[in-house]
């Protein structure tokens, strides 16, 4: 609703540029007050203004755009200053989610079986990477281009390098006050397979887990070493606020599933 009644009252301000007198105007905005509530209460039966970029208004597109252009690309070696703090932050909360979940995972593996892992990644790893989150400042989470669960499809700025060239090294980008965004691919480790390799080396009791929990699964016929996905990073310098999440909203700051 706030979206239609932004661009009424943009369109109001355009209306005190015309040659009206008060009286048409009077009666004018009204009447588009009235056309721009019935729209809201349609509801989810029409497409909503904030979540479509098509919709967006020539100066709402404006301020994405010069917000955009505000972040550059660099080499990781050549961070200096905010941005190399950011950076280290963001290295910092990147170890303690991967070392979390790896000793989970492995966990979960002696204790019930390559299946157990499948619930761990599934219930456990959001739980995870909110801590991890909350605990860091830090914004983070995993994606791939083989998804296992479409919850941890990538921020639309993530969205678009792997769109172009996905990163087989640690890939950044920095804004004018040193705020970090960042990808670390993922290698897949040896522990991994017995839920990522080839399907015809899967067990059936994986490949039943797997079906029930991901119908949609993409995330197989892996080889150890090979590039899995990415863990994605949002981070301040040291003493700045957390980042504002351009990830994909799920509830949380930061959420990661399977």
């Amino acid at each position: 609703m706030r979206g239609d009644f932004d661009h009424l009252v943009t369109t109001r301000h355009h209306a005190r540029g015309l040659d009206l007198s008060p009286s048409q105007r009077s009666g004018w905005f009204p009447a588009l007050v009235a056309v721009g509530l019935a729209l809201a209460g349609c509801g989810d039966s029409t497409i909503s203004r904030s979540s479509d970029p098509s919709f967006l208004s020539a100066s709402q597109a404006a301020v994405q755009g010069k917000e955009e252009e505000s972040w550059k690309t660099v080499p990781v070696q050549e961070l200096a200053g905010p941005a190399l703090a950011s950076w280290e932050r963001a290295a910092a909360a990147r170890d303690q989610l991967a070392g979390r979940l790896l000793s989970r995972v492995q966990e979960a593996i002696a204790q019930e079986g390559p299946a157990g892992a499948i619930a761990v990644c599934q219930t456990d790893a959001p739980t995870i990477a909110r801590q991890v989150a909350d605990e860091t400042g830090v914004l983070i989470g995993r994606t791939a281009l083989k998804l296992r669960n479409p919850a941890n499809a990538p921020p639309h700025w993530a969205k678009t390098v792997l769109a172009t060239t996905p990163p087989e090294t640690p890939w950044v980008s920095v804004n004018n006050v040193g705020t970090i965004r960042g990808l670390w691919p993922i290698r897949l480790q040896a522990t991994c397979l017995t839920c990522h390799g080839p399907v015809e080396s899967l067990g059936e009791e994986v490949r039943s887990a797997l079906g029930r929990s991901y119908p949609a699964d993409r995330a197989v016929g892996f080889a150890e070493g090979d590039l899995r996905g990415w863990f994605w990073v949002e981070a301040t310098p040291p003493g700045s606020a957390p980042p504002g999440s351009s990830a994909p909203k799920r509830g949380t700051a930061a959420t990661d599933k399977g």
